[in-house]
This record gives C-alpha cells, sequence and structure tokens, in this order.
C-alpha cells in the first residue's frame, strides 16, 4: 500500500491538538472519544488521512510534496544499493 502523504503542516498541527485533546476528553469521561484520538494522532503522524484519499483531498503545499518526493526517491536508492550489496556477498 502506498501511503502518500496528504496531510499538510497546518492540518497536521490541528490533528495533534484535536487528537490530544480527544484523548484526554476519552480518559476523563471514560467513554470510546479516546480511541477516535488515537486515530487523529495517529493520522498527523503518519502525515497520511485514508478518508482523504477516498475523497482526493491533499492539503500539503507544493514544499511539502517536493520534499516527500526528494525522501521517497532516497529511499529507494538506498534499496537499491542494499540490493546490489547483497550480490556481491554471494
Amino acid at each position: 500500500m502506498n501511503m502518500k502523504q496528504n496531510v499538510g503542516d497546518k492540518d497536521r498541527m490541528i490533528r495533534f491538538a484535536a487528537g490530544a485533546l480527544l484523548i484526554l476528553w476519552g480518559v476523563v469521561a471514560h467513554n470510546g472519544v479516546a480511541f477516535i484520538g488515537i486515530i487523529v494522532l495517529a493520522t498527523a503522524y503518519f502525515r497520511f488521512c485514508p478518508s482523504y484519499t477516498l475523497f482526493n483531498m491533499n492539503t500539503t503545499s507544493e514544499t511539502d510534496q517536493i520534499e516527500a518526493n526528494k525522501s521517497d526517491k532516497s529511499d529507494k536508492e538506498a534499496k537499491k544499493s542494499d540490493k546490489e550489496r547483497g550480490k556481491d556477498r554471494s
């Protein structure tokens, strides 16, 4: 599964705050709202929201997208070099 970033910086900060508040509320009130807060925090942490994918939404800026592409390329290059090192050992 390809989880391309679709949560921008402002959106992420709002999600962190909302998630923390929901967890706090759920713990204090002893209800299931804390579970929703955990999900909101996870979307902020991973910078990926599945519902945004369903509705073709993206709140990342161009700068965020460029940085994500750079890290994807460097990850691919690292995997490629790891594979090549493994072949050299054989």
